[in-house]
């Protein structure tokens, strides 16, 4: 009976080990790299969106062609890309034209091979209305003011009064300078554009109006109602005064944050797009959207930096800093 228990062991564990063997077996290899694809994350509606997808290969034939597909969540249906056994090459293309339907959507790019563990990369975007108060970005409370006019253009941008000036209610957008959020033009439209210094203090602004002072923005601030400072100081009490309550998609850009109040005063409307790092080999890296509105001043601090006007989410203060002049990108607001 005791040798019969043995056999019995032995038995399940012959059976065990094989069964492992088998599975680890039939665990299928993984290709080697990854997905590489770049879709903009903001597109009009008809833009056409063209890239490569590429960056997945087998070890063993580098140059063997695999199987890429496309799920796309606006129409609900995979598309092929490629084959295996069309012409040499480790990319496939892609070019999709973008119907009139606005939200936010993804592709997800599969790359497989027979007898390989398959590779993914989704990419999000947005198809966008950019007409304030639109189906994309809305909460703005317009005013009566005559809007500003940028003649370069044509664009014109809705305009509020703060004590004796006028502000625009919007980031300038004017696309002979500065650069677009993630580069896409399409958030141009939304967010305003991101403008170095040197750009900002170079006439960006429409005819008759011009890049505010440090004394222009703290004048704002007290005429929405916040402590009057003198000097480039921050402002303790300014920033849910001039923060709007604006909704990207159904969502407030805005976070709470318990010692900030959003009142939106003077119907300035800040919206928190972050700032830009500009280096001259790698262009701009995006930081801070949805924490930081960001605004130059016309004020120089020394021969490299010059002065921006900035709200973080949860402080209280429109705060003020020094910046470099042709590194950093910061969003314009024009004054008249």
């Amino acid at each position: 009976m005791k040798y019969t228990k043995y056999a019995l062991a032995a038995v399940l564990l012959a059976a065990c080990l094989l069964s492992c063997k088998k599975d680890k077996d039939s665990v299928s290899p993984s290709l080697s790299g990854g997905v590489r694809v770049s879709i903009p994350g903001y597109v009009f509606p008809g833009d056409v969106i063209k890239t490569s997808v590429g960056g997945v290969y087998r070890d063993d034939e580098s140059d063997t062609l695999l199987m890429y597909t496309c799920y796309n969540s606006i129409t609900g249906k995979s598309d092929t890309l490629r084959r295996e056994g069309d012409p040499a090459s480790v990319k496939a293309d892609f070019e999709y034209t973008v119907p009139d339907t606005i939200g936010r959507f993804y592709f997800s790019f599969t790359a497989w091979a027979k007898g390989y563990t398959s590779k993914y990369s989704t990419q999000y975007f947005y198809v966008v209305d950019t007409t304030l108060n639109g189906s994309s970005i809305s909460g703005y409370v317009m005013s009566l003011e005559e809007p500003a006019v940028d003649t370069r253009d044509g664009r014109r941008y809705p305009a509020t009064s703060a004590g004796s000036q006028i502000w625009m209610m919007t980031n300038l957008a004017w696309e002979g300078a500065g650069e677009a959020y993630q580069g896409a033009p399409a958030a141009s439209r939304l967010f305003g554009r991101y403008y170095t210094w040197n750009e900002a203090s170079s006439s960006v602004c429409p005819d008759g109006w011009h890049l505010p002072t440090d004394a222009e923005w703290t004048a704002l601030a007290e005429s929405a109602g916040a402590t009057s400072v003198s000097g480039h100081v921050d402002v303790p009490d300014a920033a849910g005064r001039l923060m709007g309550k604006i909704l990207f998609y159904g969502e407030a850009m805005w976070g709470f944050a318990k010692d900030v109040k959003i009142s939106n005063d003077v119907n300035f409307c800040a919206i928190p797009v972050g700032y830009a790092k500009v280096d001259p080999d790698a262009g701009y890296s995006f930081e801070g959207y949805g924490s930081f509105a960001c605004f130059w001043t016309a004020d120089e601090f020394d021969s490299q930096r010059a002065l921006v006007r900035y709200i973080y989410w949860d402080k209280p203060a429109l705060s003020v800093a020094a910046m470099p002049k042709d590194s950093y990108a910061a969003s314009v607001r024009c004054v008249k």
